[in-house]
């Protein structure tokens, strides 16, 4: 297999640039009013409303924000295609990737069932507790 910059680099990045021209004008001049106006949840408004993505977002003043925004959306962009040349390449690299993306997801599955089945039994014996108590006055 030959790399071909124009195949693998070139090509993904325009049709990036085409998508994120289109992405601007809908999210940022088009219909930015409808959506602050509706809080319609974007990308951009979720990042808006954190803490340490909020100061980086507006460090350069409110007209720039979706500007760095778009930035660091291009940059993640960039990192996970150079993530998927080396997956495509590289066989082990490939397999190691896949190992720890299948752990981290089993974790965050199983993290996320304890702590929501642990929230509904503790709803559960409160209202045990509750019946308890009704039974006991009678």
């Amino acid at each position: 297999m030959s790399f071909s910059v124009t195949k693998f680099f070139l090509a993904p990045v325009c049709l990036y640039f085409l998508w994120v021209t289109v992405y601007f004008i809908i999210n940022f001049v088009v219909s930015a009013d409808r959506i602050r106006q509706r809080n319609y949840e974007s990308m951009f408004v979720y990042y808006d409303k954190q803490g340490w993505a909020h100061r980086i977002l507006y460090r350069l003043g409110n007209r720039m924000a979706p500007a760095i925004f778009l930035s660091l959306h291009f940059l993640f962009f960039l990192t996970c295609h150079c993530f998927s040349i080396l997956c495509y390449y590289s066989q082990v690299f490939n397999t190691l990737a896949l190992v720890f993306w299948l752990t981290w997801s089993i974790q965050n599955g199983a993290s996320f069932y304890m702590d929501y089945f642990s929230k509904k039994y503790e709803v559960s014996l409160q209202k045990l507790e509750q019946v308890e108590q009704q039974l006991n006055e009678k």
